[in-house]
């Protein structure tokens, strides 16, 4: 994580509709996310749409600051 900390990483958890999400430890997996400093993490089904409008909105949130980042930084330079 140290090498490459610019670039944005979300933990994405597919195949919800398989999984018993009680036996998740999301407590564990937000602290490793914090600790990393993740954009997130997400439990998602494709088979049912669970949570993918969530993930999707979050993408795409980071993709526009990020855009507009390197927009400002090219005019500026």
């Amino acid at each position: 994580m140290k090498l490459c900390s610019d670039i944005p990483i979300i933990i994405i958890a597919n195949k919800a509709d398989l999984v018993d999400e009680t036996k998740l430890d999301n407590s564990l997996i937000q602290e490793f996310v914090n600790e990393n400093k993740l954009l997130g993490f997400f439990i998602t089904s494709v088979k049912n749409g669970k949570g993918l409008v969530r993930l999707l909105t979050r993408l795409s949130k980071q993709c526009i600051i990020n855009f507009n980042f390197f927009n400002i930084f090219f005019l500026l330079s």
